[in-house]
């Protein structure tokens, strides 16, 4: 995973009392809405929907990480300014 510093695979976080709570909402909501009858059609659409928005998520992550490398490398001003604004960065 050399090529990948940004995911460092271990925890660096804490779950708070209030984390907690808020997940097991998350959780009760979960299951609220997949006991939900839905039509087989309604059902595909919405899959369809959120396997789309995981991919996007995917996609611009790396994008990210890609654009950060490129900027990293730049030597002249005026070729960071021209990366900075095709991806609409600061």
């Amino acid at each position: 995973m050399d090529g990948y510093n940004h995911i460092s695979f271990r925890r660096e976080w804490e779950i708070t009392v209030d984390s907690a709570y808020l997940l097991g909402e998350c959780h009760a909501l979960v299951h609220a809405l997949t006991d939900i009858p839905l039509l087989p059609e309604y059902r595909q659409r919405l899959l369809n929907v959120s396997l789309r928005k995981g991919a996007q998520a995917t996609t611009q992550l790396k994008a990210t990480h890609s654009v950060k490398k490129k900027l990293k490398g730049c030597r002249k001003v005026g070729a960071c300014r021209q990366v900075k604004s095709i991806y609409k960065l600061r």
